[in-house]
């Protein structure tokens, strides 16, 4: 059995971003822990932007096995449920005077089920679905929250 996983989320290209993560099973392989960091520059025109983001998150595999692989016991593997908290921080510039404009925090909390697929025992592809409720904040207080779908899919390696 892979303990551990780096996952890339492609759809993060599309919005000149780089997500990347950080799987590791716990000792009962049905629970992982993983970190998540974030980088995007989604802004355009006279604008630029950059965000920087951490997150940290369980999943939970259901059944801990998976249809593609040899592994005996439990493993990281098969439908999962997880959840994740983040913080995102925004820099908005002027581009034409290089005078910044500011910057905004976003906290967010993401709940989301998918399938771990393994091709080779050594290469994952795990296709999610889920909500996530992410609050703008002025200081540490929520000034605004807002519910919303997400999808997505990780590709990544098991070692």
């Amino acid at each position: 059995m892979r303990k551990n996983a780096i996952l890339l989320y492609p759809i993060s290209l599309i919005g000149r971003g780089l997500v990347v993560a950080y799987e590791r099973a716990l000792p009962d392989a049905r629970f992982t822990l993983f970190g998540r960091l974030s980088y995007a520059s989604p802004a355009g025109g006279d604008l630029r932007s950059h965000e920087f983001g951490v997150g940290v998150g369980v999943r939970y595999y259901v059944m801990s096995k998976g249809p593609f692989t040899r592994w005996d016991g439990r493993a990281p593997v098969g439908l999962f449920v997880s959840v994740r908290a983040g913080l995102l921080r925004t820099w908005v510039s002027d581009r034409r005077n290089g005078r910044s404009l500011g910057h905004a925090d976003r906290l967010s909390f993401e709940s989301t089920f998918g399938y771990r697929f393994t091709i080779a025992s050594r290469v994952e592809l795990s296709p999610y679905v889920g909500a996530m409720t992410y609050s703008d904040l002025e200081g540490i207080t929520p000034i605004s929250t807002r519910i919303t779908a997400v999808f997505g899919a990780t590709i990544g390696a098991l070692f």
